[in-house]
């Protein structure tokens, strides 16, 4: 598993200039299409961490990411669904949510890898 993640981010290398709009890495694909990473969360308490490496099975196990409101970054709980219930999340928010989601786990790994 931990050697198709070295893949994928090998087949990323780091755009110039540095900082991303978001504050955290930049990553430039094989396409050549650029993604704005925000910065690598650090740990809530010094005995949790966002990921952990076993060298033995060459593993990168992660701890959960879960959506973020772009805007605020505050995280975002409810259910996907088009009724009018406030805990009812809209499709169009939920896919920003887990885009956002899905950036932050790449940033853990980006800063666990490198």
């Amino acid at each position: 598993m931990a050697r198709v993640f070295r893949s994928a981010v090998r087949r990323f290398s780091k755009g110039a200039g540095g900082r991303s709009s978001r504050g955290g890495a930049i990553i430039t694909g094989a396409n050549g299409a650029s993604l704005h990473l925000p910065p690598a969360e650090s740990a809530v308490t010094p005995t949790y961490k966002k990921a952990i490496y076993c060298p033995a099975s060459q593993t990168l196990y992660t701890s959960t990411h879960v959506g973020t409101d772009s805007k605020t970054n505050e995280i975002v709980r409810g259910r996907v669904g088009t009724c009018g219930s406030e805990s009812i999340i809209p499709p169009e928010e939920a896919k920003e949510y887990a885009r956002n989601a899905g950036l932050r786990l790449l940033a853990t790994i980006n800063r666990y890898l490198d």
